[in-house]
């Protein structure tokens, strides 16, 4: 459909939600490396924001003297403010050309699969080929979904911890 209407835009759903997982798990590994560091860059506002808020929360409403930037909070409000605006724009444009760069991907690698078949193929055997080798890497576009939601919890863990043991200590 997409080589017959001529548009390269298209809205995956996959793609919106699943940013680097859904690339992770269509085998485009450069795009979904980029895109990978590109969020973890958006999200280092928000993890310094989460831990001067912490100790604002403790400083301010369970009267713990733990020191924080009150200054760094407020711009850091307007930095978050900016970083979702990127983030969403990020994931729409995910959504409108992972179709099209995924399109163009399969094209390329069943190039460079009959290229690499002797002559002799028959059109079963490649087509064998082509089921075997195009496969989608569930274990990867999963695995890097899993690996997130650890990480995340592991640094929010850690900055948390890192926090109270200062209060406790």
């Amino acid at each position: 459909m997409m080589k017959e209407s001529g548009r390269g835009f298209s809205f995956n759903w996959s793609g919106f939600f699943f940013s680097y997982c859904f690339l992770f798990y269509r085998k485009l590994y450069r795009p979904a490396i980029v895109v990978m560091s590109i969020m973890a860059m958006l999200f280092v506002p928000r993890m310094i924001y989460a831990s001067e808020t912490m100790k604002y929360i403790l400083n301010v409403y369970m009267d713990v003297a733990v020191s924080y930037d009150m200054a760094l909070i407020t711009n850091l409000e307007g930095i978050i403010s900016i970083t979702n605006i990127l983030q969403l724009a990020l994931m729409f444009l995910l959504a409108a050309f992972s179709d099209k760069v995924y399109y163009n991907h399969v094209i390329g690698e069943i190039k460079k699969l009959r290229q690499a078949a002797p002559a002799t193929i028959d059109q079963e055997q490649f087509l064998s080929m082509l089921a075997v080798n195009g496969r989608t890497n569930g274990r990867l576009g999963y695995g890097m979904a899993l690996l997130t939601a650890a990480v995340i919890f592991g640094v929010s863990y850690l900055i948390t911890y890192n926090i109270l043991a200062g209060v406790v200590l």
